[in-house]
């Protein structure tokens, strides 16, 4: 599992990741959101961010974006240079409304259906990147393409033209896949879905 928490958050003006809902991380939000899904847990920061999320995650569940790319694709291709061999459920920081039951459900469609590189959901049509799986293969071609110097790297592009699993599921809430990017976006958050079995609350 992944959470993506390298942003520059340039919109909302504060690291995303370290903004409270509930008086709870958003960062360990997601967190225990995948940790009830898999049995590992990484959080993906920049360089800029590592002495604050030393503060609230173990040295060992933190992975530096590193590369040239711009974006979460930076994130993602940092945790697989580290597991090249494992398929990477990831999450944004900032997706505090998605539920334990979205992501189990995610989870059983990429059990149920193998042989795709890439899982995700469409939302009225729209591919939502950054809630998915990405398998070692996949990720391996991606690599494969940015090392033959391709410079289109927009995680949408690379879902939409290749060998991708998109679940369009109408029974899926879109409070799931709502984005907090600015200060305006917070204004109505309500409480959102409760892990089941969350883990310790590691800021307190």
């Amino acid at each position: 599992g992944v959470v993506l928490s390298g942003g520059r958050s340039t919109r909302m003006g504060k690291d995303k990741g370290l903004l409270k809902t509930d008086d709870k991380l958003w960062s360990i939000r997601g967190f225990e959101i995948l940790q009830n899904a898999v049995n590992k847990v990484l959080v993906s920061v920049n360089p800029t961010q590592l002495l604050d999320y030393e503060k609230i995650f173990p040295r060992d569940e933190i992975i530096i974006d590193s590369g040239d790319l711009e974006g979460p694709l930076k994130g993602i291709l940092s945790v697989y240079k580290k597991y090249p061999e494992k398929d990477l459920l990831v999450i944004a920081c900032d997706m505090i409304s998605i539920s334990s039951e979205t992501i189990s459900f995610l989870v059983r469609q990429y059990l149920e259906n193998p042989n795709y590189d890439f899982y995700t959901f469409k939302i009225r049509g729209e591919i939502e990147p950054l809630c998915g799986i990405y398998s070692s293969i996949g990720l391996k071609k991606v690599q494969r393409q940015l090392d033959s110097n391709e410079k289109n790297f927009s995680l949408k592009k690379i879902l939409s033209k290749n060998n991708s699993y998109f679940i369009e599921n109408p029974a899926l809430g879109e409070k799931d896949f709502r984005n907090f990017n600015s200060p305006n976006d917070l204004d109505n958050v309500s409480a959102y879905p409760k892990s089941s079995d969350p883990v310790r609350d590691r800021h307190e």
